[in-house]
Formats: C-alpha cells, structure tokens, sequence
C-alpha cells in the first residue's frame, strides 16, 4: 500500500517527537525511542544530528487515521484518493533521517530510521523514505 506523500507531516520540534514517541510507547506499545545504529536516537543536547534533521525537514510522522476511504474523502485532500491506500485503523509510524559519521565503510552515512505501530505502518514508511 502506497501512500500519497501529503498523509505525511514534518516534525518540527523536539518536543513534539518526545509527544510522539511518548504517546506511541503509551498507546501502541512500541519502545518509545528511534532505532538508531547499536543505540537508540533520543532527542537531547547531545543529539546534533537529529536537531539538524529536525531543523530541515528530515523527520516526519504518519497518521494512519488521518487517512479515509475513498467513500469519506473530504473535498480538498489527496489522503484517501484511492480505497487501497489504508482503512483508517490508526496505524502510525515515524520517520527519521540522520547522519552518523561514525559510519566510513560506506559511500553514504545517512541512517533511516522508523518506529511504527504495525508491519503496515512499518511497510508505508519505507516505501515513502
């Protein structure tokens, strides 16, 4: 299931992924922190690649149930322009790009990393990153 690029948002602040993540540990029982390599990504002082990411756009959070069917698709959103896209079950994932320059055996030192609420979720945003 391909979902359009609008059903995404940009996190735009540190606090609101610690709601996020929060809210996602509490209801979905997910572990409350970013994967990252061999440690998890927690938002801090000491994080300045995930400030950055933050600071231009590289972190985003889906909504599964902000996505309709076609059959309530309100006038004006491209969520839900197609019934396969998602049922509205409020799935949720988040989306995290950063850099870790402790990584050189590679060409690129990005990590991608994804909490989500179900292998759906997990499955949308991949395929969006």
């Amino acid at each position: 299931k391909i979902t359009p690029t609008s059903c995404w948002r940009v996190v735009s602040s540190e606090p609101e992924l610690l709601s996020l993540l929060s809210d996602l540990k509490a209801n979905f029982g997910t572990c409350g922190y970013l994967p990252g390599l061999y440690e998890y990504i927690v938002p801090g002082t000491n994080r300045l690649d995930l400030k950055k990411s933050i600071e231009h756009g590289l972190v985003l959070a889906f909504d599964g149930s902000s996505v309709v069917s076609a059959s309530t698709k309100q006038e004006g959103s491209d969520c839900g322009n197609d019934e396969s896209y998602n049922d509205g079950n409020g799935e949720r994932a988040i989306l995290a790009f950063t850099i870790d320059k402790r990584i050189s055996s590679l060409k690129s030192r990005w990590v991608c990393s994804i909490v989500a609420t179900s292998h759906s979720a997990f499955e949308t945003a991949l395929w969006y990153a």
